[in-house]
């Protein structure tokens, strides 16, 4: 007779029970668990980029109310800056894991990805220019340059994909946290690689001094 106790049912993991109750797609499971963490923080910066390039301006078109502007603004703050510090952080910190040191490739990758949140921005305003740009003749009133010129102007407020004080508001902090994100992580990892670039160089040079390794 074993001296170790059986498991009761209640001290089953939670993720056996999950499994077993979900048999059929238990195979499923496998594969999303063993997704690669490294490839998803590979590509959290353009992620973070192309939210702000489509949710604003669906923003603009769709939610016309200013409460609920302001709840997904609020939650767009709260949530989406933490997520991208976090997973720069940790894609640094995988590259240290699997390596022990940094690799040129990837920190190079991760370097340009930085960037995307701009692009997101200007993709954003890109879209309401051609909405504005798409407006304007349609409805071109061609009642003398004075009415004209009013109508230009009212375009920007008339136009489908409106932006108001609240989508201009999430692209000024996206470019703020775009910033603050390359501030803090670019010298980092251009830090990094210098020592790791100095530590492989006296490798070599011990190596070649004393190749024997006595």
């Amino acid at each position: 007779m074993s001296d170790q106790a059986q498991p009761t049912a209640s001290q089953e993991r939670p993720r056996g029970k999950f499994r077993k109750f979900f048999g059929a797609f238990e195979g499923w499971y496998e594969r999303i668990h063993k997704l690669d963490r490294r490839k998803r923080r590979k590509h959290q910066a353009q992620l973070y980029g192309l939210a702000v390039a489509v949710g604003v301006p669906l923003m603009g078109w769709l939610v016309h109310d200013l409460q609920t502007k302001l709840l997904i603004a609020c939650l767009w703050f709260a949530l989406a800056p933490n997520q991208l510090f976090w997973m720069e952080g940790m894609g640094i910190d995988s590259q240290i894991k699997r390596y022990g040191l940094l690799d040129q490739e990837e920190s190079d990758y991760q370097r340009k990805a930085m960037y995307s949140p701009y692009f997101g921005v200007i993709l954003a305003v890109v879209i309401w220019i051609v909405s504005i740009a798409a407006y304007i003749p349609l409805y071109w009133p061609s009642a003398g340059w004075w009415a004209d010129t009013r109508y230009v102007f009212a375009s920007f407020t008339n136009t489908p994909v409106h932006y108001g004080l609240v989508e201009w508001g999430i692209l000024a902090h996206t470019v703020l946290i775009g910033y603050q994100c390359i501030d803090v992580y670019y010298p980092l990892i251009s830090n990094f690689l210098q020592a790791t670039a100095g530590q492989r160089r006296l490798e070599k040079e011990t190596v070649t001094v004393n190749p024997s390794g006595h």
